[in-house]
């Protein structure tokens, strides 16, 4: 017998419900995958956009202070 009959014959014997229900387990755990993914991801944006948000305070302060100190300097 052929490797390929020998499959077929597998397939056959296979109790439908259960490729059913192996087949929703992967499609779950791959969804699950996905899901985990896009939540590291939209943690990894929201680090990045607190870093921003915090270095652009850095640099209105460092401006803020080079004006002040400049207007000191005039009067």
């Amino acid at each position: 017998m052929t490797s390929h009959s020998t499959e077929r014959k597998r397939s056959q014997q296979e109790d439908p419900a259960l490729t059913e229900v192996s087949a929703l387990e992967s499609v779950f755990l791959k969804v699950r995958r996905i899901q985990e993914e896009q939540v590291q991801k939209e943690e990894r944006l929201r680090t990045e956009q607190v870093q921003r948000e915090e270095d652009l305070k850095v640099e209105i302060r460092l401006r803020d202070d080079a004006i002040y100190r400049m207007q000191q300097q005039l009067t």
